[in-house]
């Protein structure tokens, strides 16, 4: 399932946020995948 913008942004809160959220590694690899499919011409 997509990702909303308020679960992607809570990787981007400080650790001490109430709403942060650790990105782990399938995430990060998987938002990367998304990026390069949507942005990258050559693949």
């Amino acid at each position: 399932p997509p990702i909303s913008k308020h679960e992607l942004s809570a990787f981007s809160r400080k650790p001490d946020h109430k709403h942060y959220r650790e990105c782990k590694d399938q995430m990060l690899r998987n938002f990367l995948k998304g990026v390069q499919l949507k942005y990258c011409a050559i693949q």
